[in-house]
């Protein structure tokens, strides 16, 4: 996906949304995790967490992610993230729902045992 002049500057290609990528708080955060996996099977996942300086209302736990399992062409198979305004959720293709945050190591757990199916190992 490509989301042109990205806080003004030049087009950038983003693994997921740009809603989700640009938040007010984020400069205020530090990244603890940014992995991406292309898989032989055509299956790529992005893994990507920001530890905030301080939780927000939008972040109580004190943590912004993406964790992301899609296609090359764009399909999102499964997505876990927690974008303002909407908080901790999942997206199973196009079926979005809750997701009850407890810790990140959970967090982590759930997205592995969700992504197992489209491994291809």
């Amino acid at each position: 996906m490509v989301w042109d002049k990205l806080m003004g500057g030049e087009p950038v290609r983003l693994p997921f949304p740009p809603y989700i990528a640009i938040m007010r708080y984020m400069a205020k955060a530090t990244l603890i995790l940014n992995l991406r996996d292309d898989r032989p099977n055509g299956v790529i996942i992005v893994q990507r967490i920001h530890r905030l300086a301080e939780p927000t209302a939008a972040a109580p736990h004190g943590y912004v992610y993406q964790l992301h399992c899609g296609t090359r062409a764009g399909r999102t198979l499964v997505r876990f993230d927690n974008e303002t305004g909407k908080g901790d959720h999942t997206h199973f293709g196009d079926a979005e729902q809750p997701y009850r945050f407890t810790t990140l190591e959970r967090l982590l757990a759930d997205f592995e045992t969700a992504i197992q199916p489209y491994l291809g190992d």
